[in-house]
């Protein structure tokens, strides 16, 4: 971090970035009413950070007060994850100087002091966070833009040789320009920068394979196509109550079981009935059940009681660390929702990132009457904010209106032996075609014409290769909200669990060749003959026999 000595003395240590008054004027002005608001809104200051929004002398901020309390507004919330007091200014300058960041006297903690005082009490509209937050960053990116002219404009001026050299090297320099976008995700390398690091990169790969692992779907089906590795960005679409929801919720949950965590965004749907389909499908049991209540038939049992107790005890104790839920209303923007993940980023990792879903997000731009560009702004920051932190990101779209009804009539035609009759293309997709454009994997989910459904069709629309063009048939149980591969039997959820956690089974068995996840580090197929459960009162059979009475779990 830059030196700050003397940072507090302004008129004397005021850097003209450009010989404009009025640029100056505007940064005196609007520079204190922004840390106004971060000293008030936790969210407001949360979004600043995601944003990008850089302390220093080579940073946002043109003037060095403002500059030096952001630079311990940031410390604090880094450290504490809060917002700044005034009574916890002493501390954190203690902390920057001990670790070296700063070098500050008396004088000027009394000025820091008395500069924290001055700005809270402006008392700042949080409604103009957004375009005070604009107004800095232009000013950052001029000053940027400047920069690079005045270094390099009079050397361009007089070349009399290597002109196209030079002309490069400040298209290069521009294209470098930080913040230009918020979240912004992208650079540029030559070929004699990229080839020697692409050669050490592919060394590592035939060496360190476990270097850059892939997050399984639990699927195997789909874990055979698609690549999930941090970073990337999937979209999964499907129509109205198309089982696009509960196969992002099931991905999710496999995620979560096999130790990783899991951020999953519903917008739509409230939180607590959300997890109260996650307990009933991780108990195997009817999710009416719940909703029927009482201990009758078709009601909560003891049997069905105690597995669902249980449920929330597992979940409790080995899922729950791994899942958490947000849950926000319709219109909620990106801004917020980041806010709200990095609330758990704080506390702690996040692997995965699934946002359910798109078309309910609010719009943080205006293209009237393209409110599909809009959309695709969304995504493209989703995508940017993924990529950045390097979560596997997961992103729910929904099918265009007008192609639905042809959509059902392939799904009518469409078999277990033969689903060739189902076909998603981009076009079939909502919003934007960049959306799908920019992914790295797109799925698309269809359940098949049986009342009620028994299978899903998942067809692949955008995928690493040829494999994708294709459709991977699933087994789909609505009532208890679970889609797995027709490899598996449903009771074999138990085993899989108990496989996850018990402490005996080791990574390196799981990530073996005749380990759960198999060689291409996805779940492989449980067989009797792969593992013994003949002394563990839950096997295969038994489990089968216990839900096999009931003809609302399994039909004969």
């Amino acid at each position: 971090m830059d030196n700050y000595d003397d940072v507090l003395e302004i008129e004397k240590s005021f850097n003209v970035r450009l010989n404009n008054e009025d640029l100056k004027a505007l940064a005196k002005k609007e520079e204190p009413r922004f840390l106004s608001i971060l000293l008030r809104d936790k969210d407001c200051l949360m979004d600043a950070i995601a944003f990008n929004i850089q302390a220093g002398d080579e940073g946002h901020f043109w003037l060095p007060k403002p500059r030096f309390l952001f630079m311990v507004i940031k410390e604090y919330y880094t450290k504490y994850n809060e917002i700044l007091t005034r009574t916890a200014m002493e501390s954190i300058m203690d902390s920057l100087s001990s670790l070296g960041k700063i070098k500050i006297n008396d004088d000027e903690r009394i000025a820091a002091r008395m500069y924290y005082d001055e700005v809270y009490s402006l008392q700042s509209p949080i409604e103009d966070y957004d375009l005070l937050r604009e107004h800095i960053n232009n000013r950052y990116l001029q000053w940027q833009a400047f920069d690079i002219m005045k270094s390099e404009m009079e050397g361009l001026v007089k070349a009399t040789s290597g002109q196209d050299k030079k002309i490069k090297k400040i298209q290069e320099r521009f294209a470098a320009i930080d913040n230009m976008e918020s979240d912004s995700y992208c650079g540029s390398l030559g070929m004699v920068e990229a080839m020697p690091k692409m050669r050490e990169y592919i060394t590592d790969r035939r060496d360190h394979p476990e270097n850059e692992p892939r997050i399984p779907t639990g699927i195997r089906a789909l874990d055979k196509i698609y690549y999930l590795s941090p970073g990337s960005y999937t979209v999964i679409a499907g129509m109205i109550n198309g089982g696009k929801t509960t196969l992002m919720f099931n991905i999710g949950m496999n995620m979560a079981r096999a130790g990783y965590n899991v951020v999953y965004i519903s917008i739509e749907k409230e939180a607590f009935p959300f997890l109260i389909r996650l307990t009933a499908l991780h108990a195997m049991v009817d999710y009416n059940r719940i909703k029927a209540g009482g201990k009758g038939e078709h009601g909560l049992s003891d049997i069905y009681y105690d597995k669902l107790i249980e449920a929330t005890i597992d979940l409790e104790k080995k899922i729950k660390p791994n899942f958490d839920c947000i849950q926000a209303v319709p219109g909620t923007k990106m801004t917020k929702l980041i806010a709200e993940v990095e609330k758990i980023k704080a506390r702690k990792k996040i692997d995965v990132l699934i946002v359910d879903y798109l078309g309910v997000i609010g719009f943080e731009t205006n293209h009237p009457g393209r409110p599909d560009l809009d959309e695709a702004m969304v995504s493209k920051r989703l995508q940017a904010y993924g990529k950045i932190n390097r979560f596997v990101t997961i992103a729910g779209s929904q099918l265009k209106t007008p192609s639905v009804k042809e959509i059902r009539n392939k799904a009518k035609k469409a078999t277990v032996d033969d689903p060739s009759s189902i076909e998603i293309n981009t076009e079939d997709l909502a919003g934007s075609k960049m959306i799908i454009a920019d992914a790295d994997n797109g799925l698309s989910a269809v359940l098949n014409s049986d009342s009620p459904p028994t299978k899903m069709f998942v067809y692949g629309t955008k995928a690493r290769d040829d494999a994708s063009r294709g459709c991977v048939v699933l087994d789909f149980d609505g009532r208890i909200g679970m889609i797995s591969d027709p490899e598996f039997e449903s009771s074999h959820i138990t085993e899989v669990d108990s496989l996850l956690y018990d402490e005996q089974v080791t990574e390196a068995d799981l990530m073996s060749d005749d380990g759960l996840f198999g060689d291409d580090n996805s779940i492989s197929a449980l067989n009797d003959d792969d593992f013994n459960f003949a002394e563990d009162k839950n096997t295969i059979n038994e489990a089968k026999e216990g839900f096999i009475d009931d003809k609302d779990i399994f039909d004969e």
